[in-house]
């Protein structure tokens, strides 16, 4: 395990390890949780990527290390050994731009409150390390995280928008 930092605590009588790890060194678990959460994303939308695999993960987690190759940082919540949960994060290297890549619990360990004290490590994270501004995306159709990251302090700046040439 690439662990860099952890600390322990309870809840719901699970015994919930948050650590800050490195994601080179716990790749295979973290595909696993990724492509999970993208195939749930997809569930609630139309989301871009079809039906999320190893290549798909490979791709854009080799994009990520492109875009934050000094603080691509993965926070995790680990159940015993098992990777429960994940905040994956960088910052751009003019220090300036944070940046939540990715965020996922699996659906037994949501709503526990895990996500709160992940996302407040991250952003604490990202904060201390340089950054000036932090954002992330979320679908429109998960109403869920986009309650989740206003209770979180984020707001709503914009919106994008997508033209699928298929259907012109």
């Amino acid at each position: 395990m690439g662990l860099i930092e952890s600390y322990l605590f309870e809840v719901q009588e699970k015994s919930i390890s948050i650590s800050r790890e490195n994601p080179n060194k716990v790749l295979d678990e973290f595909s696993t949780l990724w492509i999970d959460h993208i195939n749930y994303v997809n569930s609630i939308q139309n989301f871009p990527y079809k039906k999320a695999n190893k290549k798909l993960f490979t791709e854009k987690f080799n994009k990520s290390l492109r875009v934050y190759p000094n603080s691509h940082t993965l926070f995790t919540a680990r159940d015993n050994d098992k990777l429960v949960g994940y905040v994956q994060v960088g910052i751009t290297q003019d220090g300036g731009h944070g940046q939540i890549i990715s965020f996922h619990f699996l659906k037994d360990y949501r709503g526990e409150g895990l996500g709160s004290k992940l996302i407040k490590e991250a952003l604490n994270w990202l904060w201390k390390n340089g950054a000036k501004e932090i954002e992330l995306g979320t679908q429109g159709g998960n109403e869920a995280a986009v309650s989740f990251y206003k209770k979180h302090g984020f707001k709503i700046q914009g919106y994008t928008l997508r033209h699928e040439k298929s259907k012109y």
